[in-house]
């Protein structure tokens, strides 16, 4: 799939974005749908998505936000509780055109439920034209989007490795599980920080780019008026 796919400018709604992820994901060989039929609610969950990896079924409730602002903790509430609710086996997935702030991806990882927003967004796109696979860390949907723009055999094993402890008592074994745990929350905040600069910087091009063509078009009407 072309990089240009990986663009939801043309959206003007948050069904054309529902249907565009539908057709993004079928693009990348996943089985997608939508949830709703007529005016029946969702539950909490907009889409499901299925594929295969590694011989093994991976199916994610996707909750989907098109908003001109960045995502609250409601959604992350919505869809773990609808997944909850209607005891779906499935990942929970929160998609965005926004982005999400730190508070709300620690509040989103505490329960296990995946954001895929504007940075990531941009990091699909890099992906998608460059070829370079630049985080090591990623996981669920994002790193079988990532191993299917790639085409890598590898991209869902980059998880954390989990040390092996072999000490003499299960006290020292203790404190250095707790020490691991600790020292991987640190990194995955930093990772979390770099997120949201990310985020802010996007956020900042696009709005001076916004800021130029108004200026440009202000500038032509009071040429055109004298």
């Amino acid at each position: 799939m072309e990089n240009t796919q990986l663009f939801f400018n043309k959206c003007l709604d948050g069904n054309e974005f529902e249907q565009w992820l539908v057709d993004l994901l079928q693009g990348y060989g996943f089985k997608a749908w939508r949830t709703k039929k007529g005016g029946e609610g969702d539950g909490g969950i907009d889409l499901i998505a299925e594929t295969t990896e590694h011989d093994r079924l991976w199916r994610f409730a996707i909750q989907c936000k098109f908003q001109n602002a960045a995502i609250g903790k409601r959604p992350v509430q919505e869809v773990y509780t609808g997944v909850c609710y209607h005891n779906l086996q499935a990942y929970p997935v929160v998609i965005t055109n926004n982005r999400a702030k730190i508070a709300v991806r620690t509040y989103a990882d505490n329960l296990g439920v995946e954001i895929i927003s504007c940075s990531q967004w941009g990091e699909l796109r890099n992906l998608a034209k460059t070829k370079l696979f630049v985080n090591p860390n990623v996981k669920g949907l994002m790193a079988i989007l990532t191993r299917r723009i790639l085409s890598a055999s590898n991209a869902l094993d980059k998880e954390i490795p989990t040390e092996a402890y072999t000490t003499l008592s299960e006290k020292i074994k203790g404190m250095e599980q707790d020490f691991e745990k600790e020292r991987l929350c640190r990194f995955n905040e930093i990772d979390l920080i770099d997120e949201e600069a990310y985020d802010l910087e996007h956020r900042a091009l696009y709005l001076h780019e916004k800021a130029s063509k108004e200026r440009s078009k202000a500038i032509l009407e009071s040429l055109k008026h004298g």
